[in-house]
């Protein structure tokens, strides 16, 4: 499970250097579309609108289309870079001490079971038969 993390996390960080190094730095981090819309109380105040809003048209005074708000959030690419290595750091070290605590279950079973390998070595030079447990 760590180890995939570890490999996304790396395979992200790389991805953000590559779009830092097109982008100049910064990197699109969010996009806000809006639309402002009109409500009628009546389906005769939205004819009365169109209406309006189709001479105004046709007057030039006004173009076709609609109003579209887009505002664009960027961030510093070094930002996030540094942020995915601190997760990598983290994950690393999570992952070392499962490592450790798997290393020390098994030394702790071995020696309470004691060395199979070594008992056998042992026992076949001194003539006796090894215990299967």
């Amino acid at each position: 499970m760590l180890t995939v993390r570890e490999r996304w996390l790396i395979q992200k960080i790389q991805q953000l250097q590559e779009k830092s190094g097109k982008t100049s730095g910064l990197i699109i981090d969010s996009v806000n579309r809006s639309e402002r819309k009109r409500e009628f109380e009546s389906d005769s105040d939205k004819q009365k609108y169109d209406t309006r809003q189709m001479a105004k048209i046709e007057a030039g005074d006004k173009l076709p289309g609609r109003d579209v708000n887009i505002s664009t959030t960027s961030v510093e690419s070094s930002d996030l870079i540094l942020r995915a290595h601190g997760e990598l750091t983290r994950v690393q070290s999570q992952k070392t001490r499962c490592i450790e605590a798997l290393n020390k279950i098994r030394q702790n079973k071995d020696q309470a079971k004691g060395n199979s390998i070594a008992d056998d070595w042992i026992l076949s030079h001194i003539g006796g038969e090894a215990d299967d447990e």
